[in-house]
Parts: structure tokens; sequence; C-alpha cells
């Protein structure tokens, strides 16, 4: 489940209005109160998953309605927040929890050393009126639709040594079969662009190939960066070109 942007806003909005009322009481029921939670908490308090763990979890001991499943805190964390992965200026959200409570961090540029390994792995809540935020938010969601497009029973090499990396997993990630099979009829192409960017990044070949053959060839033929990225992987991979 995902917040549309207008509803994001709107979402912001009436928070603010209950906390302009005084301290907002929240109550962890379902995933939408979960995210709700994890939204209040992280706008504190960006911090890192570990930190993050075990306070969630209390949470869903105090109140769970028991027909409803319990999400997972990496799913819920990747669906409405960012992480901050070290590159570039520090977000001022992060800079600002940190800047108050560190004293050897305050009146750092953004760009500190210091400042940005302090802030490494830190999940923080998006600001709606920044593009930046709003552009990472777009592709976590254009990502998910990615995956959509993976062929039945394919698990990508990418996406599992990303939630490794967010639950403190070290395990070898394993190479799976390249499937082929019926291909979908109707895909988003900029969600295609911004998967096989993602899994170009991770080196992850076997799921550009594995995509590409389950969506449309018209998909990959009419656009010169998806060809060759396709081409890339498949060059890779040692298989021939089609």
């Amino acid at each position: 489940m995902y917040f549309l942007p207008d509803q994001a806003i709107e979402y912001d909005k009436a928070r603010m209005k209950m906390e302009g009322i005084g301290q907002l009481t929240l109550f962890v029921q379902d995933e939408r109160s979960a995210a709700a939670w994890l939204r209040n908490y992280l706008k504190n308090k960006p911090c890192k998953y570990q930190d993050i763990q075990p306070e969630f979890f209390a949470q869903l001991n105090v109140g769970w309605k028991k027909w409803e499943t319990r999400p997972e805190l990496r799913p819920l964390l990747d669906q409405y927040f960012l992480c901050y992965t070290g590159e570039g200026d520090v977000p001022p959200q992060i800079h600002s929890y940190l800047s108050t409570n560190f004293k050897d961090l305050r009146n750092l540029p953004s760009d500190h050393a210091m400042l940005r390994a302090k802030a490494r792995d830190r999940w923080y809540v998006p600001d709606p009126r920044k593009d930046a935020d709003v552009e990472q938010v777009r592709e976590k969601h254009l990502l998910e639709e990615f995956w959509s497009y993976l062929p039945p029973g394919y698990e990508p090499a990418a996406r599992s040594k990303k939630m490794q990396a967010g639950t403190q997993l070290r395990m070898e990630p394993m190479t799976p079969k390249i499937v082929k099979g019926k291909r979908i009829a109707v895909v988003r192409t900029e969600a295609v662009r911004v998967g096989f960017n993602f899994c170009f990044k991770e080196n992850d070949n076997d799921t550009i190939i594995a995509v590409a053959r389950h969506i449309p060839e018209d998909v990959i033929q009419n656009d010169e960066q998806l060809q060759m990225i396709y081409d890339i992987a498949l060059t890779r991979k040692g298989v021939e070109f089609e």
C-alpha cells in the first residue's frame, strides 16, 4: 500500500494539525497506523534499521488487530521513507537532528565527512516540498513496479542483496536461473528504465535479461538506453544477442 503524493501531503497537514493541538497518541493496529507511527518516530529521530527494529516490534505487540497481517519493517521503510547512503550532502532532516543532539557535529556543513559518516544508513521522512526527496520516492515506487514485471517464481539477486543489507544479514547471494516464458502485454517504460539502471549498478545481469525476455520486445528495441543496458548484460553473461 502506498500513499499517493496528494495523499501524503494531506496526511502531513492532518498530522501537523493534530500535533499543534497536543501530543499525538498513536496506537499501531494495522499497516496504515504502523506507517504513521514510523513517520512520527523518524520525524523526531532519523535512525538506523537496527535501532528502529526493537521499537517497532514493541508497538506491534500492544494493540494490533488480530485479523491484520503483520507487516515486515523493511518493506514499510522502503515504501514510505528514504535512507541516506552516505553519498552527497546529508539531508536537512538528518542534519538538524544530529547537530541538535551531538555537540561535535554542530555547525558542520552538510558535506562534512564526520557528519556524513554519522548520518549514513539513517532512515528519514521525505519532505514533499523538496524535489530531490520527491524524485527519490518516485523512483522507489517505480522500482517496486519494475519488480512486478519479473517472470513467475523469479527472485532477483539485486533485490535480495538490498533486503539482506537492510536487515543486517550476511548471506551469499544466489545466482538465479534466467527464466523464459510468455511475455506480458503492457508495461510502464519509465519503471523499466529505473529497474534496469538499478540492476545495472548492482551488476545483476540475470534480472535485466529475464525482464527483457518477459516484457514486450518493442520496449527494449525502441529505447536506446534500455537496448544498451540489455546488450551489455548479454555480453557480461556470455549470452548470444537475440
